[in-house]
């Protein structure tokens, strides 16, 4: 668990230094300009530039790579589905019984657009996790005046999902030292019924342990004032690495924005 609350990469990078709140700031603001960018090339500009600042920080390409894989599962069916979707012109087409399908040429553009927006953002997000670690991000979202309540509620879900999954595997363990085994699929009546008694009894745990959690914590003193800290103006230095990451996002948008009105012009 230790390696997702500590930075990676050279720990000792001129990015790895830049203040925790200019590099949240900063990469935020990349992300949400570069997702209303609506041209693979400059998507693919933005992409690149990202896995160059990892580089800079130390960070391979495979890393970045190895993180888009996570995410994949949840934006790829949409992705897979948008050329049969869109309507335009048709490149390709099947027949599954009587209805007919095509492949259209808009639908792929479409899934291309998104399958890049999408590679920017966890990019940009792994740039930001890998080079300021969990408790950084979290120490800058306090310092930026984030709602004290939000920072509590994400590090105590981060904190006890390791707890829960440990959980789920003693249950796991003790259920097969009483001799269970699974069926051959999850539709086997018997393992389904084991499964769903499993689940029912680790919702009941987790609340029995999140009312003891609480409890304890209001005995300590726990309320929903946060301390005041004095407020430091970050170094020029790490100012000038956010407005370089600003200025490439912005730079980006504005030569998207000129390029498809010169195209007009031209027509």
């Amino acid at each position: 668990m230790d390696h997702l609350f500590s930075p990676a990469g050279l720990a000792n990078s001129a990015l790895h230094r830049v203040d925790p709140r200019v590099k949240t700031v900063s990469i935020l603001c990349f992300t949400a300009l570069v997702s209303t960018l609506t041209s693979w090339t400059a998507l693919l500009f933005g992409a690149s530039f990202l896995v160059v600042l990892g580089a800079l920080a130390g960070l391979t390409p495979l890393y970045f790579g190895r993180r888009l894989l996570w995410i994949l599962p949840f934006g790829g069916v949409l992705i897979a589905v948008l050329p049969f979707a869109v309507p335009g012109e048709i490149l390709a087409g099947f027949k599954i019984g009587t209805h007919p399908i095509g492949v259209s040429k808009e639908g792929i553009m479409q899934a291309l657009i998104l399958f890049l927006r999408m590679m920017n953002a966890v990019f940009a997000l792994t740039l930001l996790t890998a080079t300021t670690g969990f408790r950084g991000l979290m120490r800058a979202f306090r310092e930026l005046r984030v709602p004290l309540v939000f920072v509590q509620l994400i590090e105590f879900t981060v904190r006890y999902i390791f707890v829960l999954i440990e959980e789920t595997r003693r249950m796991m363990l003790a259920r097969r030292a009483r001799a269970f085994r699974t069926g051959k699929s999850l539709l086997d009546k018997r393992t389904f019924l084991t499964l769903g008694q499993l689940l029912g009894v680790l919702f009941l745990r987790s609340g029995e342990r999140g009312e003891r959690i609480y409890l304890a914590m209001l005995a300590r003193g726990l309320g929903n004032q946060s301390i005041k800290r004095e407020l430091v103006w970050p170094p020029t230095r790490d100012l000038g690495w956010g407005l370089g990451i600003l200025t490439f996002a912005l730079a980006l948008r504005m030569l998207e924005t000129g390029g498809s009105s010169w195209q007009t012009l031209l027509k």
